[in-house]
């Protein structure tokens, strides 16, 4: 994976894990010396992230989330942390959508988070 325009948006916490994994993150970091150096740091990020939803999600799961949370008028930052978090219960979902009640019909959120959820557990590597 290479930059090709540096700050140009948004990274989802999968895009981050593919290019920490392309760069070879995941070998050890003597940090016994002071190693807070950015190898260090990018070590840890690396093990934060395999315990998180983006070691097991695919791109093709982020563009299907992406693509059925642009259906509902969420914003991007809402969006990102959908995929990044990748809720696993409706709840989770009410604390990352601001007025979740008032912007999304309730019968519509639950038929978009059982779509979503179908959709994510397809994609997971």
């Amino acid at each position: 994976m290479k930059v090709l325009q540096p700050c140009a948006g948004l990274l989802t916490n999968h895009e981050v894990f593919q290019l920490l994994t392309d760069r070879g993150a995941m070998g050890a970091v003597d940090v016994s010396q002071g190693g807070m150096g950015p190898a260090a740091i990018e070590c840890q990020v690396y093990r934060y992230l395999c315990a998180a939803p983006a070691a097991t999600q695919t791109r093709a799961a982020v563009a299907a989330c992406t693509e059925r949370a642009a259906s509902f008028g969420l914003t991007r930052a809402e969006t990102l942390q959908l995929v990044n978090l990748r809720p696993s219960q409706p709840v989770e979902a009410h604390l990352i959508i601001s007025d979740c009640e008032m912007r999304l019909q309730v019968t519509g959120w639950s038929s978009y988070y059982k779509r979503l959820k179908k959709r994510c557990q397809q994609h997971q590597k």
